[in-house]
């Protein structure tokens, strides 16, 4: 009898780091963060986020760049489509305003226009927008062009308020 339950108790040990061994060589699909999705987000910050870009364009159409930067948070990043990284939002405004000053001595049509095209709620003070923009009938020297491109941003909100902490333009 004693033969019998030291058997067991060996095959029992043996079966149970079969199944555990066995169980370790199986991947588990995992997903790598658990994001809150686009219409789980509170209307309200929907509204906030749409609002934010809405200013975005428009003070950029009427060049008031100083007021557009009020948009971003203070240690910004903007990463332009030709690959300048500007490195705070007092660099960014600097910068921004000398190419707008530059759009206004040519005489540039300013119709940008921003299309949102998702809207990901990380966390209740964090999120991440993608958005294409057109700026149609962009003269330059030699022609006038359609030109298109998409932005990466992430959000942060501060006091109610939803601000831009990181840029990546890329254009098409």
């Amino acid at each position: 009898m004693m033969n019998i339950t030291k058997y067991t108790f060996l095959a029992f040990f043996l079966f149970s780091t079969f199944l555990t061994s066995v169980s370790m060589a199986v991947p588990v699909k995992k997903t790598p963060y658990n994001y809150m999705k686009t219409n789980m987000m509170h209307s309200n910050d929907r509204e906030l986020i749409n609002k934010t870009f809405q200013d975005y364009v428009d003070l950029w159409n009427k060049h008031e760049i100083q007021s557009w930067g009020n948009l971003f948070t203070e240690d910004t990043d903007f990463i332009t489509w030709s690959g300048t990284w500007f490195k705070s939002n007092a660099v960014n405004i600097a910068e921004h305003q000398k190419a707008h000053n530059m759009l206004k001595q040519q005489g540039q049509n300013m119709t940008y226009k921003l299309s949102l095209e998702k809207i990901e709620l990380i966390d209740s003070t964090t999120a991440v927008v993608h958005a294409i923009w057109f700026w149609p009938d962009f003269k330059t020297p030699k022609r006038i062009e359609n030109r298109k491109g998409i932005l990466t941003m992430l959000l942060i909100k501060k006091e109610g308020k939803w601000l831009i902490r990181t840029t990546q333009n890329t254009r098409l």
